[in-house]
């Protein structure tokens, strides 16, 4: 039976999109709450309570997972063969090529303000299935609703549609 858990999206969904390397979030299995250490802006005290609650609970707290850079790439890729215009979609792919990708790929975006939104959606629309993955690998059922909106990248509705790849 999984357990029922109020979740706030949001932070999770941030959680998983966190790329810090020294930064450790874990989810309050109790509460729903996030609770991060990040090394480079929190002190020593903070660090020291924070790993003093998770290693005296260790049942109660579970690490989140983040996104690997590999996983971040597939999401370009995938979002590439979404897009209509063509000349567009040849920049992405070039821009993907090498060092460097992820800067390339949103600075071509920046020049296409429209697709750039589609991104975002499509990007966290991903996320948070991601989420919901986990949770339910973990044992756990979200007692609030999976957001119809994901607010962490801009206010955007999201569209399943826009996750297949266009003809």
């Amino acid at each position: 039976m999984r357990k029922r858990v109020k979740i706030d999206w949001e932070e999770l969904t941030i959680a998983f999109e966190g790329s810090e390397f020294d930064q450790s979030s874990y989810l309050d299995l109790e509460t729903g709450e996030v609770v991060s250490v990040m090394r480079e802006i929190m002190d020593s005290d903070e660090i020291d309570e924070i790993e003093r609650r998770v290693n005296l609970e260790p049942e109660r707290y579970r690490i989140i997972p983040s996104i690997d850079s590999s996983e971040a790439y597939d999401d370009m890729v995938k979002f590439i063969d979404t897009v209509e215009d063509r000349h567009l979609a040849e920049l992405l792919s070039v821009a993907i090529c090498g060092r460097g990708a992820f800067r390339r790929f949103k600075d071509v975006l920046l020049s296409y303000p429209v697709e750039r939104e589609r991104w975002f959606e499509f990007q966290s629309d991903l996320m948070v299935r991601r989420v919901e993955e986990w949770l339910q690998e973990i044992g756990i059922e979200p007692s609030s609703k999976r957001p119809r909106r994901h607010t962490s990248r801009g206010d955007m509705d999201h569209d399943e549609r826009d996750l297949r790849p266009r003809a």
